[in-house]
């Protein structure tokens, strides 16, 4: 349980706590409580006024705890051109906007990003509920197997990687059977970063009978 003192930053819509040795970080959105609220009026006449880092924080702290009602402060906030917004409230739109409008936009938007930012969209295909997900997802997964830096090493983890991991994980849970899936997890069971191993075998050797790697 975090407490006051422990808190290291606090802004209009968060509060970030830190324990003693800074290791460690937990970022509470203020919605969750209901200390704070905003309008969609209130928000297109702020929004304009606000930084970059003000914007992020809402958008951390409104996806965290969305408010009832709140699907047209996300078709505004989706209207909004920097990535770091429209990953963040990726998962909001899915859940908050009907699949006819939210699709599209999700689609337009993993499209937009390069290879190695698409996973929060992929992710928020998923949420939709949408017959079109599977198809749409299969296709990201065919151009991500190819990709030519799939396989490069990096120092914390491989970007592109790793979106073929939550490609694969969303997939597994669409119900694709795992054989049609397993040239990429063979890949990725032995990707050069370890980042990358871990989280396969943490997220999807189960799925694929791997008992030599850690689920």
């Amino acid at each position: 349980m975090w407490t006051e003192d422990q808190i290291e930053l606090e802004t209009r819509w968060s509060r970030t706590y830190a324990n003693d040795s800074k290791t460690y970080r937990y970022f509470e959105s203020k919605f969750l409580d209901g200390s704070v609220s905003i309008t969609l009026d209130e928000l297109t006449t702020s929004w304009p006024m606000w930084s970059d880092s003000e914007r992020l924080d809402f958008c951390n702290a409104i996806h965290c705890a969305p408010p009832v009602d709140s699907a047209d402060i996300f078709r505004f906030l989706a209207n909004d051109q920097t990535d770091h917004v429209r990953s963040t409230i990726a998962s909001c739109v899915a859940l908050l906007i009907p699949p006819q409008e939210s699709v599209p936009m999700l689609v337009n938007w993993a499209q937009a990003a390069p290879p190695g930012h698409r996973a929060n969209y992929l992710q928020a295909l998923l949420l939709t509920s949408d017959s079109r997900a599977h198809g749409i997802l299969q296709s990201y997964f065919a151009d991500l197997l190819q990709h030519p830096q799939l396989m490069d090493d990096a120092e914390w983890y491989n970007e592109v990687a790793m979106d073929l991991v939550w490609c694969v994980k969303q997939l597994l849970q669409l119900s694709t059977p795992a054989g049609d899936l397993r040239s990429a997890y063979d890949k990725l069971a032995q990707h050069p970063c370890a980042r990358i191993r871990e989280l396969v075998g943490r997220w999807l050797a189960d799925s694929f009978g791997d008992t030599t790697k850690e689920a």
